[in-house]
């Protein structure tokens, strides 16, 4: 405990860091996700869509920056119920 207090003290605590799915299920589903996207380029590509890479890439980034914001927003919630637990515990 005395560890971590003093992490989060320090300002060294980065939780993204030390996260990384590593299960089977998300391994297929980003498989997937990546096949699509190939899939999607190369039927632009071939439409002579301009910039089909950029545009897939641009909506990938904005894609994955709303999934973060709803990862962070959950971690926050999680925070936020730890420190309601703890609480209850000494109340």
């Amino acid at each position: 405990m005395e560890d971590i207090l003093r992490t989060l003290y320090n300002g060294e605590y980065t939780a993204v860091e030390g996260y990384k799915l590593t299960e089977r299920n998300y391994e297929l589903a980003d498989e997937k996700a990546t096949e699509l996207s190939n899939n999607i380029i190369k039927t632009l590509d071939e439409s002579n869509f301009k910039n089909a890479d950029q545009v897939v890439e641009e909506w990938l980034d904005a894609y994955y920056n709303l999934t973060n914001e709803e990862l962070i927003n959950c971690f926050k919630k999680g925070v936020k119920l730890g420190f309601q637990l703890c609480k209850e515990l000494i109340d």
